[in-house]
């Protein structure tokens, strides 16, 4: 059984980010043997003046697999959840928190184009309640103002859509400026598919590359990162001006 599990506005200015946090919890989840999990996620949401937020406004959200035959489990987690945000969140903050089961979910399709509007749309507590009981999601703030299930209930339904967004943090175990066939690097976990698009280039202009046929050589810059898309983790290249291929930099992948 599948859940999406998402925090938000959990910081403040001087505090450990809300990437930390549920990084944090995640571990959490591993150590109390609840099941596997995937990495996180991050949205970037609507930056506006009428929007409260600490410095970037980007929502954090991670998918963990639980057995079927716990059904009391999704509870506990979620009291788990709940401990955590009110020990952890900084002084200051509006903590939300967001639990999505993926069988209870409905209106699927209204959810989603929540999570898109939040990218260009001021939107409000009470529709963010109203959207998640007519959904059957779990949705509750923590503290503050609790504007943070806003951005909480925005991520989840972008990681559904499974469209938007980057994977928190580096790609782990690869080292910087050394050159990996693309077989290495298709073998990492944290990589599921990769393609060649020149930055500033649209996503429908995406070479993927089909391993079958040839083996690419590439040079890791910057941290290499990976993208959501298509319900993947996308490995996204560029060809320099030698032609040699090399990853996004983070500064390219911020358009995602």
């Amino acid at each position: 059984m599948k859940l999406l599990i998402a925090f938000d506005d959990t910081d403040n200015l001087t505090s450990p980010g809300t990437g930390h946090i549920l990084e944090d919890f995640r571990t959490l989840s591993s150590e109390r043997g609840w099941g596997p999990s995937k990495r996180i996620s991050r949205h970037q949401l609507f930056v506006h003046p009428d929007v409260p937020y600490t410095s970037h406004n980007s929502a954090m959200c991670f998918e963990l697999e639980i057995e079927e035959d716990h059904p009391d489990l999704v509870d506990q987690i979620e009291k788990e959840a709940v401990r955590f945000l009110q020990e952890r969140s900084a002084e200051g903050s509006d903590p939300g928190l967001c639990i999505l089961e993926y069988h209870k979910l409905s209106n699927k399709d209204e959810f989603i184009s929540f999570g898109q509007r939040a990218k260009g749309e001021v939107l409000s507590k009470s529709e963010a309640y109203g959207l998640a009981e007519r959904c059957g999601i779990r949705l509750s703030e923590h503290g503050g103002t609790g504007d943070g299930i806003i951005g909480a209930l925005a991520g989840t339904a972008l990681r559904l859509q499974g469209m938007d967004g980057r994977f928190r943090g580096q790609l782990e175990g690869l080292e910087e400026g050394r050159a990996y066939d693309s077989k290495e690097l298709l073998n990492h976990p944290g990589i599921d598919r990769i393609a060649i698009l020149e930055p500033g280039a649209v996503l429908d202009h995406l070479q993927y590359h089909d391993p079958s046929e040839s083996q690419l050589s590439v040079r890791l810059i910057d941290k290499p990162k990976t993208i959501l898309y298509q319900g993947e983790s996308l490995f996204l290249l560029s060809r320099e001006e030698t032609e040699e291929l090399s990853n996004w930099t983070r500064t390219q992948l911020k358009r995602f």
